[in-house]
């Protein structure tokens, strides 16, 4: 008798059919958007995202190995450049996008781009776009496309900082990096696509990486990859996810989990009652002792 929609697509469906979707923000917060959804919003606490990344042996493998990948296995500059990283798919890259990214490796001179080349021949339509911009296309790296997520996952930790996208912003990708001990610097938009990286972040207890507009967006990245105070900020960021990976909202997949029966228990109820569907939050029954969170 209840429909709900959850992760998977990050807008409404549009037809009426579904009651509810799941999510971790809070349609208050965002009328403008929520009016445009068919189904009625169930806010879950902390984050809207669940992941087994910590569930998953090979996953977990790829972040406590004792011998890492090393950059020259990747092709990589060696370890004085600050690589900025986006392994999302090709179709996620706008010009605007392009544009803000062009601005950033302008501004740190000893810096590279490295991207994930999901599409065959990208690589070449995205370097000819950054020396359009006046960018070195030989400072346009490329990771080859491979469906190994452990293997993806240890690669990444060989960035500095990943640089999210701006039309739509990284869910899993997100969430990979973040396990992988890579901050990710986002951006919030008006549309819940555009939103997605920021309601990760909140589940890692980085809120101080989403950026409110596309000029904070490169003037915070190239302060953490240019400014000695940045730098230092980076190293710290690498740490707190490092030393609080098992900790975080995130990856708790029992207590996201909990939540999620709460949230059909209020459907189910007020279904129950003969209510009709309504914008829902569900209570943060299940706390965590200690509130992990990044401060700056």
């Amino acid at each position: 008798p209840i429909q709900a929609s959850f992760l998977g697509w990050p807008s409404t469906m549009g037809s009426g059919l579904i009651d509810y979707r799941l999510t971790g923000e809070d349609p208050e917060d965002f009328p403008e958007i929520s009016a445009e959804f068919s189904e009625k919003q169930v806010t879950l606490p902390d984050c809207g995202w669940i992941s087994s990344h910590r569930h998953v042996p090979r996953l977990m493998a790829a972040v406590t190995e004792r011998q890492r990948l090393k950059r020259e296995d990747e092709k990589l500059p060696p370890a004085h450049v600050f690589v900025f990283s986006n392994f999302n798919q090709m179709f996620k890259i706008d010009a605007p996008l392009l544009d803000c990214w062009a601005k950033i490796l302008r501004a740190v001179k000893d810096s590279v781009l490295w991207l994930f080349e999901s599409v065959p021949g990208s690589s070449r339509r995205i370097r000819r776009q950054m020396r359009a911009r006046g960018v070195d296309e030989n400072r346009i790296y490329f990771a080859n496309f491979t469906t190994d997520k452990a293997y993806n996952i240890r690669r990444q930790r060989l960035s500095n900082l990943s640089l999210d996208n701006f039309m739509y912003t990284s869910g899993t990708t997100g969430i990979d990096s973040l396990w992988a001990g890579v901050p990710l610097l986002t951006i919030r938009g008006k549309r819940a696509a555009q939103r997605l990286g920021a309601s990760v972040l909140r589940g890692a207890g980085l809120d101080a990486l989403v950026a409110p507009t596309k000029h904070d967006y490169v003037r915070m990245a190239v302060f953490l990859a240019s400014q000695p105070r940045g730098r230092h900020l980076i190293g710290q960021l690498h740490t707190f996810l490092e030393e609080n990976r098992s900790n975080l909202s995130l990856f708790d997949t029992e207590r996201t989990v909990r939540h999620l029966e709460e949230a059909y228990k209020v459907m189910v109820q007020r279904h129950s009652r003969g209510e009709p569907p309504e914008n829902l939050k569900v209570p943060l029954r299940y706390p965590r002792s200690e509130m992990v969170r990044f401060v700056v």
